[in-house]
């Protein structure tokens, strides 16, 4: 019977002892998206793409997302990389030529609310078009943005896994090989911004992977033992900074993850660590850092199988961002 996959995506977080803190702001983005791929980025972490809905929906999202989690006192860089919809088709030819829908779209509109009037305040926007001549191009105020600097990139490859394997089947159309980007690149100053500990921590560099392996693996070792409190430990300065970046509570972020009805499931199993499998993705000026699945970066080495109420095999995999703090490596977003 074919597999039902369930992916939650963990993705942002970051907290220096945030309980003892204020936040009378929060900063978001409102994100609306369409007829194009879209991957939207902070600091150089993803904090949201529509991936899943290239091949499903036509792109179409409008959501929101968490920049002041990503983000620090002073200038900051926000990221869009745009690709035609043509590359993730599960039917495509071998023809090399992609061209973008004319009416695709990719709408970022980051803003900042009080926490206490709940007044929201425009920082800025990003407006991603097509023009006349099928190039996009970056618009404020129905004007070309010339504040943005454009990049053009390929994607960063899959590769495949040969043993112990999360998924048995991706499709070629999931992840593209070379699939040629557009960047485009601002850089905004931002305010009223926590303490996150993430900003003071050491740099990654490779000397550091087998002491960030050793907390992947302690991290999995509380998820194989079924220790919720354990759990909820290792990841609660995430958790805090989550919290206060989103006017809630330690509490109930870490209950949004779900992960105590996962973990009690008598039907979950760890998926056992396969570390040629995973690769290291350094961000933010190498202040974090996380370990994703080669074949399917969606997946982190902290993946498990269940069965839902019929019986069908689903898969979580948590994904958390560490940072190296105090001589070890702890998750913070």
């Amino acid at each position: 019977m074919k597999n039902i996959i369930l992916f939650i995506l963990f993705f942002l977080g970051g907290a220096n002892m945030v309980h003892a803190q204020d936040n009378n702001y929060t900063i978001r983005a409102s994100i609306d998206v369409a007829y194009m791929f879209c991957d939207f980025k902070v600091n150089g972490v993803s904090s949201f793409d529509n991936r899943r809905q290239t091949f499903v929906d036509e792109g179409i999202v409008s959501t929101n997302t968490n920049v002041q989690i990503l983000a620090k006192n002073g200038m900051n860089t926000i990221e869009i990389e745009v690709a035609p919809l043509s590359w993730f088709e599960p039917n495509k030819t071998n023809n090399d030529s992609h061209f973008f829908n004319k009416n695709a779209f990719c709408n970022i509109n980051i803003y900042q609310t009080n926490s206490i009037t709940n007044e929201n305040q425009k920082i800025t926007d990003v407006n991603i078009l097509i023009g006349k001549d099928g190039v996009p191009q970056a618009y404020v105020n129905n004007k070309v943005d010339t504040s943005v600097e454009v990049i053009f990139s390929l994607s960063k490859n899959t590769k495949e896994v040969l043993f112990n394997k999360i998924r048995n089947v991706i499709g070629d159309f999931e992840y593209p090989k070379n699939v040629k980007l557009t960047k485009f690149k601002k850089n905004i100053e931002l305010k009223n911004i926590p303490d996150w500990i993430w900003i003071k921590s050491d740099d990654f560099d490779e000397s550091k992977l087998p002491e960030l392996k050793l907390a992947y693996q302690e991290l999995w070792d509380a998820f194989n033992e079924k220790d919720i409190s354990k759990i909820r430990k290792l990841n609660y300065h995430a958790n805090e900074a989550w919290a206060l970046s989103s006017n809630s509570t330690e509490e109930k972020i870490f209950e949004s993850y779900s992960i105590t009805e996962r973990v009690r499931d008598q039907s979950s199993k760890m998926i056992e660590i396969t570390w040629d499998n995973f690769i290291p993705v350094v961000m933010n000026d190498r202040k974090m850092v996380k370990m994703i699945y080669k074949e399917d970066f969606s997946y982190s080495p902290i993946t498990m199988i269940y069965l839902n109420d019929k019986g069908k095999k689903l898969l979580y995999s948590f994904s958390p961002i560490f940072s190296f703090v105090n001589g070890k490596f702890i998750p913070v977003i």
